[in-house]
């Protein structure tokens, strides 16, 4: 994640938005859970960068940048997380927490008119990297 595109992204995500949609996935009760921010920010930077758990960690611990976009406003050098909180955290927060999440930032970029309401959002990822035509078949 560069400088400029990791402050600008952590400037428009809505943290507080997205902070609410998170806190009603735990008690208020025992051990409170992971920082909001720090665990959607990782979230982004894994999915962004498109790597593992364990390197999204490791990329965190070693990267203020990173560490900046998920909240802190200091570099930290000890180990805040590991890779199997981002697995628990998967388990914890359903299809329908990342369907909000997923909303709230669409929302917020048509807001602020970076993309534009009839734009179509496509997955490339969804598309077979050869495609075989119909008719050569």
């Amino acid at each position: 994640m560069k400088l400029s595109n990791g402050v600008k992204l952590h400037d428009i995500i809505p943290w507080e938005e997205l902070e609410k949609i998170y806190k009603k996935y735990f008690s208020d009760v025992g051990r409170p859970g992971k920082d909001s921010q720090l665990v959607n920010g990782l979230m982004i930077v894994k999915h962004q960068k498109v790597i593992s758990d364990e390197e999204t960690v490791k990329d965190f611990l070693e990267s203020p940048y990173i560490q900046y976009f998920c909240g802190y406003d200091q570099f930290v050098l000890g180990k805040e997380i590991d890779s199997s909180t981002l697995t628990n955290m998967r388990k914890r927060l359903d299809v329908e927490y990342f369907k909000k999440f997923e909303t709230e930032i669409l929302n917020l970029l048509k807001a602020r008119k970076i993309i534009k309401d009839n734009e179509q959002q496509v997955d490339a990822t969804v598309f077979p990297v050869h495609p075989v035509r119909c008719e050569t078949i």
